[in-house]
């Protein structure tokens, strides 16, 4: 799943599973960005928190509803195609023990 936009609240409670680790807190702040439409900022406001938290809270609801391994991080950089190719089949790799140890 990439990041999405918006989601309907149906989809949003069929992934829901997905965040049991979050807190309550992070989970609203998901259902009011993703659900409700609401932009970071109006939602960092209406929780009374900062942009910044929300931000961090919603790269950890991005990471659940994507399933990404405990301990795997986001990097986005530039690179020459070669060594991407490279990287890619590391990942897939790396993905490949995780669904074997499963």
């Amino acid at each position: 799943m990439s990041k999405p936009i918006t989601m309907t609240r149906d989809e949003f409670e069929s992934e829901k599973h997905k965040l049991i680790r979050l807190s309550m807190g992070t989970i609203r702040l998901a259902e009011l960005i993703l659900v409700d439409g609401k932009t970071p900022s109006a939602a960092a406001k209406e929780v009374g928190s900062s942009r910044q938290n929300v931000s961090k809270a919603m790269q950890r609801v991005y990471a659940a509803l994507e399933d990404v391994p405990t301990g795997w991080v986001h990097f986005e950089g530039w690179m020459p195609e070669k060594v991407s190719i490279k990287l890619k089949i590391e990942i897939e790799r790396e993905r490949n023990k995780l669904d074997e140890s499963r």
